[in-house]
């Protein structure tokens, strides 16, 4: 017996390709996702424990120590931030957030590359 002929078009094939490149997409979606996720877990993390260090220190009769509180208080403040973006960036996993340039100084970042200091703005 025969097998039955498949017959290809042009119309099928661009369905076929559809389907496939929506499967990429949603994958790369739901691992930004994740990712961003991670991220802003670790920088709630960071927020914490510098507010925590900043009422530590408060506690201190000391000039220094209030000055590191402050210090602290404005690190805590930059740390939300990131962690306010990348919860934004979970959230809607779709658009791309930007790298954080002191971050990811130096180091290399899955679709940026290696980002040598000092060009970190560009």
């Amino acid at each position: 017996m025969r097998s039955p002929r498949l017959r290809f078009s042009i119309r099928s094939i661009m369905v076929v390709i559809a389907i496939v490149s929506f499967g990429f997409w949603a994958k790369g979606t739901l691992e930004r996702r994740a990712y961003c996720q991670r991220r802003a877990a670790y920088w709630a993390a960071r927020e914490r424990s510098s507010l925590k260090s900043a009422t530590d220190m408060e506690g201190d009769s000391s000039a220094t120590w209030r000055a590191w509180s402050a210090v602290e208080r404005e690190s805590a403040a930059r740390y939300g931030r990131l962690r306010s973006k990348y919860e934004r960036g979970a959230a809607c996993p779709w658009s791309m957030a930007v790298p954080d340039p002191e971050e990811y100084r130096g180091r290399i970042h899955p679709g940026v590359g290696l980002v040598p200091e000092g060009l970190e703005g560009e």
